[in-house]
């Protein structure tokens, strides 16, 4: 029986997620290199390559083929290809993301951030960190800011893999949407993170803390 007052171990989310709990405690989680973004904007790792990218247009999400290198605004924050109110920075703990509202600059307008992840080996991934949500417009709006995971090879569409529309102080969490944890990567195919605000000027951002990536077991062949 269990003492009085002693804790109950939490309830761990089964199936692939719970597979990629256990690889974090082993060692094989790939987790993002905040401090080396800070001076870099790409990283090799472990598992594979993590990359701050810029995309456009975000008008056309998921049809956002534009892709341009970010440029460094300062040390550890890294701006878009053209000057706009679009930023990424690296603190060492977490990529703190920063979007402007659409200024009616369309060549400006379309660029935001993308945290991107491109593994060595095709495989099966699992998914895990934290985004916390903020803007700076009505604190009642529930679907202020878009965010979404996605997959992209070179030169095609993003395939949405999750997302929604939420209110500010929303926290995402990765591990608990169910097709981040177990996603299909082919070789050269890339997984990504935005956030950006669907309509008006209004400014928005994100916090992305504990982000990495766990290759997740095969399923265990039937005796």
């Amino acid at each position: 029986m269990r003492k009085p007052g002693a804790r109950k171990w939490p309830v761990l989310w089964m199936g692939w997620g719970l597979g990629a709990w256990l690889l974090s405690l082993s060692g094989l989680a790939d987790e993002c290199p905040y401090a080396v973004l800070r001076t870099n904007s790409n990283a090799e790792t472990a598992l594979g390559a993590w990359e701050l990218q810029a995309r456009s247009p975000r008008m056309d999400f998921p049809n956002m083929q534009d892709k341009g290198r970010v440029q460094c605004l300062r040390p550890g924050v890294w701006g878009m290809p053209v000057p706009c109110g679009a930023s990424i920075a690296a603190t060492g703990k977490s990529l703190d993301v920063r979007v402007a509202g659409y200024q009616g600059f369309p060549e400006a307008d379309g660029w935001i951030p993308m945290v991107a992840f491109t593994p060595k080996a095709a495989g099966k991934y699992a998914i895990s960190g934290q985004l916390k949500i903020w803007f700076n417009g009505d604190p009642n709006a529930k679907d202020a800011v878009q965010w979404a995971v996605v997959t992209a090879m070179a030169e095609s569409a993003f395939k949405p893999l999750a997302g929604d529309k939420v209110g500010n102080g929303a926290v995402v969490k990765m591990s608990e949407q169910a097709s981040l944890q177990a996603v299909e990567l082919a070789a050269g195919e890339t997984v990504g993170i935005l956030l950006w605000r669907p309509a008006n000027r209004n400014v928005c951002g994100g916090s992305l803390t504990g982000l990495a990536v766990a290759p997740t077991p095969a399923p265990a062949a039937a005796k």
